[in-house]
């Protein structure tokens, strides 16, 4: 992988110093994949999209679609991440990258899908006019979490924009999962990846509660099974 990358969008330059090969990040999101360079020009090519708008990037790793929304004129970028190193990383992405931004996206603290709530969602802003997730689809086993924040963090009327890849025939049982709250519809393709457009169904639907059914969530000497936290002996105990 390159050290350092630069991209040309809006008429800017925006300079990524990727962190692969470096002992301080270690996540996916040390990096600028194809799904973020097919996003960001996506945007770019359709500002409206954006601009005026409060946006919301889920998995923003080094920030380069939270940035070209910034371009493109959002009235307020969040670019989140699940992983502290990141966040850490990313902050010195858009530090370097102040002064070709109008405004800098904000960075929140680590955003777990698996835990995002209507009450968090609200606290950051939500419902978002617009949510940018790239590469966010690749492990199905991430699907249920991912539909829990999509959900938690939009209504009806929100824009939500995926940059999928297409890697093996698994990575659709995401898509499967999500399509189970969202209309999902193709609106560009670049070779193996697409550009999808998502229409929460529900507005009723606030999040999955997927918090409350995390193992984390039993006392100790407890494990969840089918939704419930049990003894050894598989009785179910209720409050506590």
């Amino acid at each position: 992988f390159e050290r350092r990358r630069t991209f040309e969008r809006c008429d800017k330059k925006l300079v990524v110093d990727q962190e692969f090969a470096t002992a301080k990040q270690r996540s996916t999101g040390a990096g600028v994949w194809e799904c973020g360079e097919v996003l960001s020009a996506y945007l770019e090519q359709t500002p409206a999209t954006c601009r005026g708008k409060r946006v919301l990037e889920l998995g923003a790793g080094c920030g380069l679609v939270a940035m070209t929304a910034s371009l493109c004129g959002a009235a307020t970028v969040a670019a989140t991440d699940g992983d502290e190193n990141s966040l850490r990383h990313l902050e010195e992405v858009l530090d370097a990258n102040a002064a070709a931004l109008p405004r800098r996206p904000d960075v929140p603290p680590p955003l777990r899908w698996e835990a995002a709530t209507a009450s968090s969602a609200k606290a950051l802003g939500a419902p978002f006019d617009v949510v940018l997730g790239a590469d966010v689809t690749y492990n199905p086993a991430n699907a249920e979490a991912l539909a829990n924040a999509l959900v938690a963090h939009t209504n009806r009327g929100s824009v939500v924009l995926l940059a999928h890849k297409r890697r093996q025939p698994a990575d659709d049982a995401t898509l499967d999962t999500l399509r189970r709250y969202f209309r999902v519809d193709q609106l560009a393709a670049d070779g193996a990846i697409s550009t999808l457009g998502l229409t929460k169904l529900d507005d009723k639907l606030a999040d999955l509660d997927l918090e409350a059914a995390a193992a984390s969530n039993c006392n100790p000497g407890f494990v969840r099974k089918n939704g419930a936290c049990l003894v050894a002996d598989r009785r179910a105990v209720v409050g506590g």
